[in-house]
């Protein structure tokens, strides 16, 4: 099964979010963190290169 870069750093953002639901780490830095991930991994398509359709690992 592949992958693309930005699913990835969805399922990071989500797993981030859960964390910091359950306080398992700081809640604040895990939120702002979770936050970048999903930004990122909707930027990506539109950057080119980078989130391309090709763009599986």
């Amino acid at each position: 099964m592949k992958f693309s870069v930005s699913s990835i750093l969805a399922l990071v953002a989500l797993l981030l979010a859960l964390l910091a639901l359950l306080n398992v780490v700081l809640s604040g830095t895990a939120l702002c963190l979770a936050v970048i991930c999903l930004a990122v991994a909707m930027l990506l398509p539109n950057l080119g290169g980078l989130g391309s359709r090709n763009d599986k690992l």
